[in-house]
C-alpha cells in the first residue's frame, strides 16, 4: 500500500460570500497534523458560481478560474508549496483532500477535479479526496 503526505482543504462557509479555508498537512506515519496557512484568522475564499458555469465547456479555463479563486488569499498557495515541499522531502507522493464542511453544501456542484497547481496552468495530477 502506498503512503501519501496530505493537505487536507477543509471550507466552511463564513458568511454570506465567503468560505474559511482550513489548511492541514498531515504525515502518514504522525498522530498529529500540521495546520498551515494560519495568522489570527483563517483564510478566506470567495467563489463565483456565475462565472465558472460559463467556463464550463473549457475544463482548462474552469480549472484556472476555480483555483484563482481558492487561492486569493495568499496564505492558501503558500500552504500548498509548503505542502508540496514537505511531501518531496519525505519522498511521498502529496494527495490533497477536500473537505466541504455541512455549512457549505453549494460547493459540492464544483468541478474541483478541475484544480491546479497554485501559480500554474498545469492540473493537478495527484488523487484528490472530496469528503463531506
Amino acid at each position: 500500500m502506498t503512503d501519501y503526505a496530505d493537505l487536507e482543504i477543509g471550507l466552511h462557509r463564513r458568511d454570506v460570500t465567503s468560505y474559511a479555508v482550513d489548511l492541514r498537512f498531515i504525515h502518514p506515519d504522525s498522530d498529529a497534523d500540521v495546520r498551515l496557512g494560519r495568522g489570527v484568522d483563517l483564510p478566506r475564499a470567495r467563489f463565483d458560481p456565475d462565472s465558472l458555469r460559463s467556463l464550463a465547456s473549457n475544463p482548462a479555463a474552469y480549472g484556472q478560474a476555480l483555483t484563482a479563486q481558492l487561492c486569493a488569499d495568499p496564505a492558501v498557495p503558500a500552504a500548498f508549496a509548503q505542502a508540496f515541499a514537505a511531501a518531496q522531502s519525505l519522498d511521498l507522493p502529496l494527495r490533497v483532500r477536500l473537505f466541504i464542511g455541512p455549512s457549505a453544501p453549494d460547493l459540492h456542484a464544483l468541478r474541483w477535479e478541475t484544480l491546479c497547481v497554485p501559480g500554474t496552468t498545469e492540473r493537478l495530477l495527484i488523487p484528490i479526496c472530496i469528503m463531506t
